[in-house]
């Protein structure tokens, strides 16, 4: 940080010299697109995180992109309007994260645990299951996991990252609480429709009715406007 406002010190704590990663918003991709070698960029404090001196700048980047995708994932499986900074958020909810060992995995874990989750599931393989126990998640097998686990006590969320096969969904679907549960799919960007296609045909799914909610998608997303903050 070489500048800032006085509100910027004030309300958000940010300082000179700081080293900092920043969020940028929807309507700010065009700028940086146009400006990508420049050395400096005026941006809105309230998108800026702290980054310690031990941290590089490519890490950075890295992590304030994957721990802010694990957090946008938790959010979309909130069913009631809440603070999305409550540091209670999960409390009494329990979790499934599909391929808990990735990077984004990883991620889910760590917060959901940080935010309260009662009790944190991750599927693996073996040889990850003692490093996901040091994460604080119980270890799953990463393909038929004993489904009975949940025939009792139903999850709150879900979350997958890679479409499992027609019959493994509707295992998934099975252990979510009818109720207030939950799926969440966390996957890169597909490059298109047909793409989002093949991987929702592949458990029945209709291709032409999600054809449809990605047109909706987008729709929404072009006539919104988008604020958050860590």
């Amino acid at each position: 940080v070489v500048q800032l406002t006085t509100d910027a010190r004030a309300i958000y704590g940010v300082s000179i010299d700081d080293r900092v990663a920043a969020l940028f918003p929807f309507e700010y991709k065009h700028q940086c697109s146009r400006r990508r070698n420049q050395r400096y960029a005026l941006v809105d404090a309230g998108f800026v995180v702290a980054v310690p001196k031990s941290v590089d700048a490519a890490e950075a980047a890295c992590m304030t992109r994957l721990y802010m995708t694990a957090f946008q994932s938790i959010q979309l499986g909130m069913n009631e309007p809440r603070d999305r900074y409550d540091l209670n958020l999960l409390n009494g909810v329990s979790i499934l994260v599909q391929n808990g060992n990735t990077d984004l995995g990883q991620a889910v874990i760590e917060l959901a645990t940080f935010l309260g989750a009662s009790q944190v599931f991750a599927t693996a393989s073996s040889e990850h299951h003692q490093f996901l126990r040091e994460l604080g998640a119980t270890p799953l097998g990463d393909q038929s996991f004993g489904w009975e686990l949940f025939i009792n006590e139903k999850l709150g969320l879900v979350f997958l990252q890679e479409m499992p096969s027609a019959e493994d969904f509707e295992s998934f679907i099975s252990i979510i609480d009818e109720s207030k549960g939950n799926l969440v799919f966390m996957r890169k960007t597909v490059e298109s429709d047909d793409d989002l296609c093949s991987l929702t045909n592949d458990v029945g799914c209709d291709p032409v009715y999600f054809k449809e909610l990605a047109l909706k998608a987008r729709t929404a997303i072009n006539s919104a406007r988008y604020h958050f903050r860590l």
